[in-house]
């Protein structure tokens, strides 16, 4: 091995600008100095630093909300951009996210990704199967430095994946001229895992231009895609969750800006009520972007523009809020346009959203306290969207409380409460509202008592529980950051805890802890965690610390209260593969969301949903049909779920990774499309039970092709083929027509991008041959002119049948009424055995 020096300059967490890793420098630098002290000039001046050192090597460490994000990676230049060429995708926790990857390259960084431990707990090495790769020509100081600068690297999850990536025959790392191909070269190899995986293209703003499928150890692919794009990187998800991602080969020369984000204000809107959505421009270039139009397309009708949107600045952003109220229910699709000019070309770039639309009764509202410049509020995200998927709206205010509100949230307050806000409080409680109180630790305290404030509250509620004016403090479970404390204690007891399981880690960081009084604790610390008086005013907390508790009201309302902010971003991080549990704290706000979601419509069966009336709300569950976790075996935007009683399509679908089998609650409004009846979703959840797959057996054609009794479930038949339709060069198959014994036809379609699980490949027209029997298994639909069809989900459920063997007597395949060869022997006089084929004819 080699030793490399190196140090990591950081900055305290309420200063939100980051950790950066530097090396290969004859010194060190540290935050006290009086350049880099200031928060207003720290960033650039540590970067003017790096440059004085040519040679230097520095990385953005783990860039989230808890350290900072660089400022958003918002002090780009060339000179700088020079010094640094590495970006950390994965936190302490090991989880990958490409999110500010992408957004470092979108501001014209040239970084590659790296995956290290940032391990604080000795094993270093081999703590994890981490791994930073770094393509260097010999295992020295010298030649792997320059590989790092040339940001010739890999970052992965897996020890021993190995991935060489080629765009247009330059290696990961190369800065190219512009070029309107892009020809891919890859070769992967991992011997120890069952699969490569999917494999990924990925540009300008995190857009997939191309994946697929690799079932094999070791492929080498090659990929064509389009130009016109300023960076291109390969993402690599194996079936075991781990996940790979490479520098990019950029193609620079094409001006930087474009759309940063688009949003909305809420992420459970109701129909008919107005919602802002949010669309932000950035310019990372010298000169002016002339904004000439700024339109608002939902599911590709034009709804709103913004007369004369004006200039972005050079090197600035510019924010459009266009307010905005919809009239349909469901998922609908927002595409934001923006066209424009720069140096006179014209540019032009578009994002979208999905946002799902309820009706008023459906929705219930948490009102976030955002009046006393209340701590971690921009940090609620996650909650939102945990929110919404139990149809519960999120928003701040700033005056009144919003009068339709059945949740209050309230964080630590920097500014005192006043009576007239307690007592409105207080009436919340007792008109049977649920309050949760969020504190923080003691050491952040100065003019003002923050669990003295909350106190105030939980008292004018008529609450017991309190709490503690202290910091909850854990040296074995936080580390070198002994406040940020982690437990697994939970109450086994309560029904918000009681499915929790010891993997399932809760979090608070910056907390103090809470004395439950009469009510229910649901969190409390190890054996190690304790409260300590940080602030020196004389409380202190030994043993036993809870962290979170429950309180139901003598007024009928109910009260939550944390040490900390328990449902932060941070805290409720999305697991990085399917086979990992969420956190104990997402866990917690799951549950209690569930509880106080407005109650879903009466649950039907899919057949009854099926004869019901269009355009009514119906709540469904069923078995996954047809998924979305492999690419070539997947339908558009659609699954299709199915019970014993009918089945039906989901759309538009946006969830990843649901398997055939998968248990799905489902609210929609039914509506026909084409002749198909389908649910179109307001609602949906993943159940956490078994898989059920179904396996049809094989029906008449004429059973199978009747839409009103099997419209949207899957069926097999089973024929013999009389019309075939070529695709993919002749290679591939698109339409079959099989006649059964009956007489009776059925019509198979295989659309454009379905393909087998096994190879990848649409072959199928070195098995379907006109006279052949074929059995096909596909989902009962009309297609566009109303016709009945399979259609076929993988090219490996369209099989040919071989003739079956029979006894002489025998005169038709019992399947498909095909007459039958029959064998018969003759032995002539001569003893010479003559076998002899007729065949048998019509009586």
């Amino acid at each position: 091995f080699v030793g490399l020096f190196g140090f990591e300059m950081t900055w305290p967490e309420d200063k939100q600008l980051g950790h950066i890793s530097t090396f290969n420098t004859p010194g060190w630098q540290t935050r006290d100095q009086e350049d880099f002290s200031d928060v207003t000039t720290a960033l650039e001046n540590y970067y003017r630093a790096l440059t004085t050192v040519p040679g230097s090597v520095s990385q953005f460490n783990h860039p989230n909300t808890i350290y900072g994000d660089f400022e958003r990676f918002n002090h780009y230049s060339a000179e700088y951009d020079e010094a640094v060429s590495l970006l950390e995708i994965a936190g302490e926790d090991g989880v990958v996210d490409c999110g500010y990857y992408n957004l470092a390259l979108d501001k014209g960084w040239h970084v590659a990704p790296a995956n290290n431990q940032n391990n604080h707990n000795g094993q270093w090495g081999d703590a994890s199967d981490a791994r930073t790769v770094v393509l260097a020509k010999s295992l020295t100081e010298e030649s792997l430095y320059a590989a790092m600068k040339d940001r010739r690297v890999y970052a992965t999850q897996d020890s021993d994946l190995a991935i060489s990536y080629e765009l247009n025959g330059a290696v990961m790392g190369s800065i190219l001229p512009e070029s309107e191909e892009a020809e891919i070269t890859v070769f992967l190899s991992d011997p120890t895992d069952a699969a490569i995986g999917n494999v990924e293209v990925i540009a300008d703003g995190g857009a997939v231009l191309a994946q697929q499928w690799v079932e094999t150890t070791a492929k080498m692919l090659e990929l064509s895609v389009s130009g016109g794009y300023s960076y291109y990187y390969l993402r690599v998800t194996q079936p075991d969750g781990d996940v790979a991602v490479t520098a990019p080969v950029w193609m620079d020369g094409y001006d930087d800006m474009g759309i940063e984000r688009f949003t909305s204000d809420t992420a459970a809107p109701v129909r008919g009520e107005e919602i802002g959505l949010t669309v932000t421009l950035y310019n990372d270039e010298p000169v002016d972007f002339a904004v000439e139009s700024l339109e608002l397309y939902a599911d590709d009708t034009p709804v709103e523009t913004i007369p004369d949107p004006g200039n972005v600045a050079g090197m600035s952003t510019r924010d459009y809020t266009i307010p905005y109220t919809h009239q349909e229910l469901g998922v609908t699709e927002f595409r934001v346009e923006a066209i424009g000019s720069m140096n006179g070309e014209r540019r032009s770039y578009e994002d979208t959203l999905s946002l799902s639309f309820r009706v008023p009764e459906q929705v219930k509202h948490i009102a976030v306290d955002a009046s006393h410049d209340n701590s971690g509020i921009d940090r609620l995200n996650r909650l939102a969207e945990i929110a919404a998927r139990n149809s519960i709206s999120v928003k701040k205010f700033e005056t009144e409380l919003p009068e339709n509100s059945e949740l209050l949230l309230i964080t630590a307050p920097s500014e005192s409460f006043d009576e007239e806000f307690v007592e409105r409080v207080r009436a919340f409680a007792e008109n049977g509202g649920t309050v949760i109180l969020c504190g923080q630790a003691d050491m952040g305290d100065r003019d003002l008592h923050t669990s003295d404030e909350l106190n105030k509250l939980l008292e004018a509620m008529g609450a017991t529980v309190r709490l503690n004016d202290d910091t909850a403090w854990d040296e074995e479970s936080g580390g070198n950051t002994p406040d940020a404390v982690s437990t697994n204690v939970f109450n086994p007891d309560s029904g918000l805890t009681s499915s929790l399981t010891p993997e399932q880690t809760f979090t608070q960081r910056a907390g103090c802890t809470v004395n439950p009084g009469s009510g229910t604790h649901l969190v409390k610390g190890r054996s190690t965690t304790r409260g300590v008086d940080a602030d020196g005013d004389g409380q202190e907390t030994d043993g036993d610390a809870v962290l979170l508790a429950f309180e139901e009201l003598p007024c009928g309302g109910k009260v939550y209260v944390s040490g900390g902010l328990l449902l932060s971003d941070d805290a409720m991080k999305e697991p990085d593969n399917v086979w990992k549990s969420v956190s104990g704290n997402q866990g917690i706000v799951e549950a209690l969301l569930k509880i106080e979601r407005a109650a879903y419509p009466e649950l039907v069966t899919i057949g009854e949903m099926r004869s019901g009336k269009a355009g009514e709300i119906y709540h469904i569950r069923g078995w996954v049909t047809s998924g979305t976790s492999r690419p070539g075996n997947t339908f558009s935007k659609t699954v299709y779920l199915q019970d014993d009683t009918g089945g039906v399509a989901l759309v538009p679908f946006a969830g990843d990774e649901v398997q055939v089998g998968t248990p799905i609650e489902a609210v929609g409004r039914k509506e026909i499309r084409g002749g198909n009846v389908v649910l179109k979703l307001i609602d949906c959840e993943v159940l956490d039970e078994p898989l059920y797959n179904y396996t049809p057996e094989t029906i008449p054609n004429k059973t199978a092709m009747d839409y009103e009794t099997n419209g949207g479930r899957l069926v097999q038949v089973e024929g013999k083929v009389t019309k075939v339709t070529y695709a993919v060069g002749g290679r591939g198959i698109s339409r079959i027509t099989l006649k059964d014994g009956n007489g009776d036809y059925a019509e198979i379609l295989i659309e454009d991008g379905i393909v087998s699980g096994a190879d990848g490949e649409n072959n199928l027209a070195s098995q379907v041959k006109k006279g052949r029997t074929v059995r096909a298994i596909g989902i009962l639909h009309l297609d566009s002119e109303g016709t009945p069809v399979l259609r076929v989900r993988n090219c490996d459920e369209v099989v040919y049948v071989p003739p079956v063997p029979v006894s002489g007597g025998s005169r038709r395949n019992p399947r498909t009424g095909d007459l039958i060869w029959i064998a018969v022997g003759v032995m002539a006089l001569s003893g010479v055995g003559l076998a002899v084929l007729l065949k048998k004819k019509k009586r």
